[in-house]
């Protein structure tokens, strides 16, 4: 659940011709990118994403915690001077949610 960054709406030059920039910005889609987190339950934790575009709310939902090994990856990361992030997702995880992370999906095996 990745808003788009605010470059992705501009003008870019390839090898093989111009794609033209789009007829909005992404400051007209911001409040529509928040209006969809919210309807979708997405779980993340605003400022997190370096590349991270403006927003005029948090997330309604803390993020998805790592899994262990994920959680020890990111900490190696970090002390190697990068920033890990949690992903936004709208999973449907917390308190009477119906995710259950029983091993079924990627994340949680």
């Amino acid at each position: 659940m990745f808003r788009f960054r605010e470059r992705d709406f501009s003008e870019v030059a390839h090898e093989d011709g111009v794609s033209p920039s789009w007829p909005v910005s992404y400051s007209d889609l911001e409040p529509f990118y928040t209006e969809a987190e919210h309807l979708f339950g997405v779980r993340g934790k605003a400022g997190d994403d370096p590349t991270e575009p403006p927003r005029s709310a948090l997330y309604t939902h803390g993020p998805v915690p790592h899994e262990p090994v994920i959680s020890r990856v990111a900490t190696g990361f970090e002390r190697l001077g990068l920033r890990p992030f949690y992903m936004p997702s709208a999973i449907d995880c917390g308190p009477g949610g119906l995710c259950r992370r029983c091993g079924t999906c990627d994340a949680f095996v």
